[in-house]
């Protein structure tokens, strides 16, 4: 459900450049998707988007964002049926913000009811502002 173009991946060719959702949301797919071989994965990647389009903003670029909320969640799921998303036990959530713009993992795990942030930069306090979306 993701189409991707060379300048979304250009930023991997050349360093220094940042990584735009599709490319985050390519990665994503094509990770649930070489795993959902295995009938044992209880998890999701969903759509870097989501982020964007619950708290109506975008730190990321100020490209449009294409798509309503359920189109970003049903692009998770093969069956295109939101049944499927719940039977995953836990969900990942890529998040683009704060005042020094970088990506930061956010997970949520049903089963031990508990959610986090995987942030390469600490130092940066994305819990401020990712945990609450």
């Amino acid at each position: 459900n993701i189409e991707i173009h060379y300048d979304d991946l250009h930023c991997l060719i050349e360093p220094g450049h940042k990584v735009p959702g599709a490319t985050m949301n390519a990665f994503g797919a094509a990770l649930q998707e070489l795993d959902e071989t295995e009938s044992s994965v209880d998890y999701a990647v969903l759509s870097s988007y989501l982020g964007v389009i619950v708290s109506q903003t975008s730190s990321e670029t100020a490209r449009p964002i294409y798509g309503s909320l359920e189109d970003h969640i049903l692009a998770a799921c093969t069956s295109a049926s939101p049944q499927e998303l719940l039977s995953h036990t836990r969900w990942i959530i890529p998040l683009c913000g704060g005042s020094l713009a970088h990506w930061v993992l956010g997970w949520a795990n049903f089963s031990t009811r508990e959610m986090g942030i995987f942030d390469s930069l600490p130092e940066a306090h994305s819990e401020t502002w990712a945990q609450p979306v």
